[in-house]
C-alpha cells in the first residue's frame, strides 16, 4: 500500500486541481481530462477503473485508517471521484456522473478531520455541499 506523505499529497492536490479547471473551462479536452485523472489515480497507487467501480463500503474499508488505511489516501480517493463524477456529467454521462459523485459523498464525511489539506485543496464539506446540489439537480 502506498502512503502518501504531505508533498505528495501537494503535488496531487495541485494536479487535481489543474484537472478542475479544465472541467470548469469549456472545451476542456475530454482525453487530456481522462489522461489527468488516470495519471493522479496512478500517483496514488489505485486504479481508477477499480475506484469507479467499488462502492463507498469496500473503498472504506481499504483506504479509511480505521481499516489501517492512510488518511491522507482517503480524501484523495475522495477528491478524485468527485472529479471523475465532474467529468462523466461534462461527458453527458449522467447517470455514471451521478453514481460517482455519490460515492465521493460517501467517503468525504469520513475524511479524518485532523488531516493537514494541502493548499490547493478544497475542504471535503464544500465537496459534499457541490455534490448535494448536482445530485439534487442544483447548478454545482
Amino acid at each position: 500500500m502506498i502512503v502518501l506523505n504531505a508533498q505528495q499529497l501537494q503535488r496531487l492536490a495541485e494536479s487535481l486541481l489543474r484537472i478542475e479547471r479544465l472541467l470548469e473551462s469549456e472545451g476542456g479536452d475530454p482525453g487530456i481530462i481522462r489522461e489527468g485523472l488516470e495519471e493522479a489515480a496512478h500517483r496514488m497507487g489505485v486504479h481508477l477503473a477499480v475506484v469507479r467501480l467499488a462502492d463507498a463500503r469496500t473503498l472504506l474499508q481499504l483506504h479509511a485508517p480505521p481499516g489501517g488505511g492512510d488518511p491522507g489516501k482517503l480524501w484523495a480517493v475522495a477528491e478524485l471521484l468527485f472529479l471523475d463524477g465532474l467529468r462523466a456529467l461534462a461527458e453527458g454521462d449522467e447517470g455514471e456522473g451521478h453514481r460517482v459523485l455519490a460515492t465521493s459523498l460517501e467517503l468525504f464525511p469520513h475524511v479524518d478531520p485532523g488531516l493537514q489539506l494541502p493548499r490547493a485543496a478544497r475542504p471535503p464539506g464544500e465537496r459534499m455541499e457541490a455534490a448535494r446540489r448536482i445530485l439534487d439537480g442544483e447548478a454545482a
